[in-house]
């Protein structure tokens, strides 16, 4: 199976950076401290689009790690625009050894997108007021539903 992964990755990038300059558009008295991919799905017939969202320095802090709960738990904007390129990934018929190497190809295609925004929106290259994100805003994979792997994924997403 081919997937195009540089194309995922742009699509994502692209995505994100439009998510985040969006949800602060409608929320310009918010300061944003992170944004995650999260709900990260596969087995060997299916890798799914996982959820992008993002949260703010008012949430709850007993929520402050858990995506899911998030104000802007999934951002529609970003993940419509990826799904797309998901299609031939959701019906895989592959092998464990093939399969493995999707999911970290996919792995590493989420990681890569997490420290290109990251870099863009501590340097101030995203259309945003430089007050918008915290000074450790960040963007990363954020699963705990992943166990010990979570640790992992959060650790090469985030420099």
């Amino acid at each position: 199976m081919i997937v195009d992964w540089d194309r995922i990755e742009h699509a994502w990038h692209d995505a994100v950076v439009d998510a985040i300059v969006d949800t602060i558009g409608s929320n310009p008295d918010e300061r944003f401290y992170a944004g995650a991919f999260w709900l990260l799905q596969g087995d060997y017939s299916s890798i799914l689009c996982p959820a992008f969202g993002l949260n703010c320095e008012r949430s709850d802090p007993e929520i402050r790690w858990h995506p899911p709960d998030w104000r802007w738990s999934v951002v529609d904007l970003a993940v419509e625009a990826v799904r797309p390129l998901y299609l031939p990934l959701e019906e895989l018929r592959v092998d464990q050894p093939t399969f493995d190497a999707l999911w970290e190809q996919h792995i590493a295609t989420l990681c890569a997108v997490s420290k290109g925004v990251t870099g863009r929106a501590r340097s101030g290259r995203i259309a945003a007021p430089p007050d918008a994100f915290t000074e450790s805003f960040f963007v990363g994979i954020v699963d705990f539903a992943h166990g010990d792997e979570a640790e992992e994924y959060l650790r090469r997403s985030v420099d």
